[in-house]
């Protein structure tokens, strides 16, 4: 790719009845991921439409961590109200 080299693409099934579609993109380094993310987050690009037909942008962000991802299960479980002690 023009930003980096790319080591794996997985397109994932769209979700019937919901809008977009997704895919994860594993690149060779952090900065080349982070020059991609930075390039193409909020892109407007060829063929990318709402189920509308309206040109939509791009959302590219990083992958969760495990902690990330322990996080927002546990939030889940608490009914948003986390584990802040407060």
């Amino acid at each position: 790719s023009g930003y980096g080299n790319v080591l794996t693409v997985r397109l994932l099934t769209p979700i019937p009845g919901m809008p977009g579609k997704g895919g994860l993109v594993r690149m060779a380094s952090v900065e080349e991921a982070k020059r991609a993310r930075d390039a193409l987050n909020a892109a407007l690009l060829p063929g990318v439409f709402s189920t509308s037909g309206e040109s939509v942008p791009v959302v590219v962000k990083y992958a969760d961590t495990a902690e990330d991802k322990a996080r927002k299960i546990n939030n889940k479980l608490m009914g948003g109200r986390g584990m802040s002690g407060a």
